[in-house]
């Protein structure tokens, strides 16, 4: 969410503007919670499989690159507009200098075990 009220939980959430959360279903309303940014890969998350089945992790941030190319996103959306919420001035900044290609994203932050209320 770029605007709103968050999910509620029972613990406090990481400072981060997004989050990932994964749930096993035995063990909800418990979730993994990773944080998320634009200015950073969507980190790698453990998904739980069925039983007898271990979990598995999924590589977000290559997925979701494949989707954005395969759709062609960047034909349709105009990236010079600013976006509503706007965004601080660093992220502003930071934005400009990736779509320039001049900015490289930093390592994504590890997942935490949170849990969610019902």
């Amino acid at each position: 969410l770029r605007g709103g009220d968050r999910m509620p939980m029972l613990d406090a959430l990481p400072d981060s503007p997004y989050y990932v959360l994964v749930a096993r279903r035995e063990k909800a309303p418990y979730c993994r919670v990773a944080r998320a940014s634009f200015d950073r890969p969507l980190p790698t998350m453990q998904v739980p499989l069925a039983k007898p089945d271990a979990d598995i992790p999924v590589l977000l941030q290559p997925m979701i690159d494949a989707i954005y190319a395969r759709s062609r996103y960047s034909d349709d959306i105009d990236y010079s507009q600013p976006l509503a919420p706007p965004l601080k001035p660093e992220q502003v900044a930071w934005l400009e200098g990736r779509l320039r290609g001049e900015t490289e994203a930093p390592q994504p932050a590890p997942a935490k075990r949170s849990r969610r209320r019902k």
